[in-house]
């Protein structure tokens, strides 16, 4: 008898036991942990079963409060979830690590030694979310001064001789990240020594009949009387050409 006694208060002390943890565990309301990390510019689930631990009913019930996080700027950010007199938090971490996106325009480029060549002649767009920190060429880089919002308009590159180049352009993002892109800079140096060798011959440059084209160009696409105001403007006589002072001999 005494031994059944025994074995009543056992088996009961048990099944308390496992009611009350049952109970404990229905009524958990937690998160399921501490830190939820998202991607700068993504979007981000707001369903309570993504973050919380607890039963079905308060799950359905649960208000979560997202409206502190700014999923467009890299921190941490504190997210609430109450259900009656509950409540529970924790933490999301916005975090960029997605680097610049960089397009080119071109791959190879030819140039002309000693002129500048714009960034936005080898370089259709840079984009990042965080926002661009800044673009830069590792060599030959020149800057100019620029009202432009667009970090390429400011940059020039230039190379005083013919051969071939890569030019190397770094960007980054206001979260660190960088991205590098080359591309190919090619001086026809034959070209141009075929083509000075000839101007030579009559008694001009390269320089000279650019000038002489672009004022042809200028007389037949613009109009007499803006011509006449652009140059009452400019103060500037109409464009001519000019003969060159020295004239530049085939090499071998």
């Amino acid at each position: 008898m005494k031994k059944k006694i025994i074995s009543a208060i056992i088996v009961a002390a048990c099944t308390i036991g496992i009611t009350g943890f049952a109970w404990k565990e229905y009524n958990r309301y937690e998160p399921l942990q501490e830190v939820t990390t998202v991607e700068l510019g993504d979007e981000i689930s707001k369903d309570p079963k993504l973050y919380l631990q607890a039963n079905k009913k308060a799950l359905q019930d649960t208000e979560m409060d997202f409206s502190g996080v700014d999923l467009n700027k890299a921190g941490k950010y504190k997210v609430t979830a109450k259900y009656g007199k509950k409540t529970a938090s924790f933490e999301v971490v916005v975090e960029d690590t997605v680097a610049p996106e960089v397009s080119l325009a071109v791959e190879d480029y030819k140039a002309v030694a000693g002129k500048e060549i714009k960034a936005t002649d080898l370089i259709k767009k840079v984009e990042d979310k965080a926002g661009i920190k800044i673009v830069s060429f590792q060599e030959n880089q020149i800057e100019k001064d620029t009202d432009s919002e667009n970090p390429l308009d400011s940059l020039r590159i230039k190379y005083e001789t013919p051969g071939d180049y890569t030019a190397v352009v770094e960007v980054t993002d206001n979260s660190g990240n960088t991205t590098q892109k080359e591309i190919k800079i090619k001086y026809p140096e034959a070209r141009v020594r075929a083509i000075n060798s000839n101007l030579a011959k009559k008694n001009t440059t390269l320089e000279v009949e650019i000038m002489e084209s672009l004022n042809q160009i200028y007389k037949k696409h613009v109009k007499p009387e803006v011509r006449e105001f652009i140059e009452e403007l400019e103060g500037d006589e109409p464009v001519v050409s000019k003969k060159p002072r020295t004239i530049i001999e085939e090499h071998p």
